[in-house]
C-alpha cells in the first residue's frame, strides 16, 4: 500500500507568516505605485496567489496590466521588506510547533510545497524557518496564477501514489483541495479553524504537534459535502 502524498502551503500552516507577508506585500504595492496605503482582504480576490492578487489589483486601480519594471519593483520591495521584518521579528519565521519534525518523519518522495507566494519571498522565508534544509520540490505562483494549477504542479513532483493530502490555513486552500478531489488537513485556530470546520474540513489541528499519532489518509481527511 503506498504511503500518503502531502503537500503544503507556507505561510500560515507551516509557519505563522501569513500576516507579515500580506502586510510587506501591500505595502510593496503602494509603495511602487504610490496609492493609498490599505490591506486588501483576500478573499475579494478570484486568485490568492501573488500573481493572480496583483494582476487583478492592477486591473482594477490602475485599469492596466502592470509594466515589467513594475512588476519588477513591487516583488524587488516585497523582498526588502520581508527582510526587515525578519530582522525586527525573528519569531515571526518560525516554524509552527511540530512542523520540523513531522517534514522529517516522513519517507523521500511524497512531501511538496504548493504556495501561493512567489518564489523568491517563499524561499526566503523557508530559509528563515530552517525549513529549506528539507530541499522540498516547491510550486509557486511563478509558475501558474490559480492556486489548483499550483497544487497540480506540486503533486506531479510525487512519486505516484493516492491522492495527496493538502494542509492549509485558508478557506482558499480548503476549496482547492475541494476541486481537485484532494484530502485536505487545516492548520488554525479560534475563527480560523471554525470557519474551516464549518466549510467542511474534518481535520483541523492548531499545529503540527496535534497530528501526532493521528492516521492522516484520503478517506480520514476527506472534505465535508458543502
Amino acid at each position: 500500500m503506498h504511503a500518503p502524498r502531502y503537500i503544503f502551503d507556507i505561510d500560515g500552516t507551516l509557519m505563522p507568516t501569513q500576516h507579515v507577508d500580506n502586510e510587506c506585500y501591500w505595502q510593496a504595492v503602494h509603495q511602487v505605485f504610490g496609492t493609498a496605503a490599505e490591506t486588501l482582504d483576500l478573499h475579494d480576490f478570484e486568485h490568492v496567489s501573488d500573481s493572480g492578487i496583483f494582476a487583478e489589483w492592477c486591473e482594477r486601480t490602475l485599469q492596466r496590466p502592470a509594466t515589467a519594471s513594475e512588476h519588477e519593483a513591487v516583488r524587488n520591495s516585497f523582498l526588502q521588506l520581508l527582510e526587515s521584518t525578519y530582522a525586527a521579528e525573528p519569531a515571526n519565521f518560525q516554524p509552527l510547533p511540530g512542523a520540523a519534525a513531522f517534514l522529517r518523519s516522513q519517507p523521500s518522495g511524497r512531501l511538496a510545497l504548493a504556495t501561493g507566494g512567489w518564489r523568491h519571498t517563499a524561499r526566503f522565508k523557508l530559509h528563515c524557518a530552517g525549513l529549506d534544509r528539507f530541499k522540498l520540490p516547491l510550486s509557486c505562483s511563478d509558475d501558474a496564477m490559480a492556486r489548483t494549477d499550483i497544487m497540480r504542479l506540486a503533486e506531479q513532483q510525487l512519486e505516484s501514489g493516492p491522492p495527496p493530502i493538502y494542509f492549509g490555513d485558508g478557506l482558499w486552500d480548503l476549496a482547492a483541495a475541494r476541486t481537485l478531489g484532494w484530502g485536505f488537513v487545516g492548520i488554525a485556530r479560534g475563527s480560523q479553524a471554525a470557519a474551516l470546520r464549518t466549510a467542511g474540513a474534518r481535520m483541523v489541528a492548531a499545529d503540527f504537534c496535534q497530528l501526532a499519532g493521528l492516521e492522516l489518509n484520503p478517506t480520514s481527511t476527506a472534505i465535508k459535502d458543502s
